[in-house]
């Protein structure tokens, strides 16, 4: 992989102490991107020192690496990044992904310069991943091409999950929030429903998602999610209560049912 300091595109990649996916993570993308980077910023959010030793040697001093002392939360540990940004691309990336084919950039670039109102460009299988793994109700409109590449606009008719996610992606740095994406939380929110809050935000301007036909990258880290205790039960709130409503409906029409 090459870095080169006129390069348009710089890499963000979070990471919270799973070493082994990141290490993963890491050595795929190293092998398979092909497109210069003027910067990689790895930001480590468990606050272990021992991250670098999971980066590969030959790039250990070309990464630019910040772990937070204390933990940050993920959002904020995003924000820390971006800010350094200087390019007018970033290629957002997770500790928990596996990269698989060359050109991926170059691709997702060639999309977002033909949609203007493109968000970002997913990289994952819909008919091998997404459809089976997939949290969000999507359906892939007319298939399209731009100098021979293939994708597709993410379509679904819930506006919080429609374009916006912290899978890896090409997106624009001047789409991001002047005031980070923790601006974008309001009072009662949950940092940790920041990509349905963030969809909603963008979908409403008009944004979209698109999603490349030759897919690039697979998901490693099912069942190794890192847990934010603070953020937990105000994420799972609103489901505990539907079921319990659900229970409650159930019972009530089981027992007038029998009373009969």
């Amino acid at each position: 992989m090459k870095f080169s300091k006129t390069s348009d595109v710089t890499v963000v990649l979070t990471s919270c102490g799973r070493f082994d996916l990141l290490a993963q993570t890491l050595i795929t993308f190293f092998e398979n991107n092909t497109y210069p980077i003027s910067q990689f910023i790895l930001i480590e959010d468990s606050g272990k020192a021992e991250v670098s030793d999971f980066i590969p040697a030959e790039y250990r001093e070309r990464i630019d690496l910040i772990i937070n002392q204390p933990q940050i939360g993920q959002v904020s540990a995003i924000d820390t990044a971006y800010r350094l940004v200087k390019t007018d691309y970033i290629f957002h990336c997770e500790d928990d992904w596996l990269f698989y084919r060359p050109g991926f950039i170059e691709d997702s670039k060639t999309v977002l310069e033909a949609e203007p109102q493109s968000l970002m460009v997913h990289l994952r299988s819909y008919h091998h991943d997404l459809a089976f793994y997939g949290a969000r109700a999507w359906v892939l409109a007319e298939r399209k091409t731009v100098q021979n590449i293939a994708y597709y606009r993410v379509n679904t008719t819930l506006s919080h999950s429609q374009c916006f996610s912290f899978n890896p992606g090409l997106r624009r740095r001047a789409q991001y929030p002047d005031g980070g994406y923790a601006s974008l939380v309001a009072k009662g929110q949950s940092p940790a429903d920041m990509e349905m809050i963030a969809s909603e935000h963008y979908a409403a301007q008009g944004y979209f998602a698109v999603l490349l036909e030759n897919d690039a990258v697979k998901h490693t880290g099912f069942g190794k999610h890192v847990r934010n205790y603070d953020t937990r039960w105000t994420k799972y709130r609103g489901r505990l209560l539907r079921l319990v409503v659900a229970i409650a409906m159930f019972a009530l029409g089981w027992y007038f049912g029998a009373a009969k």
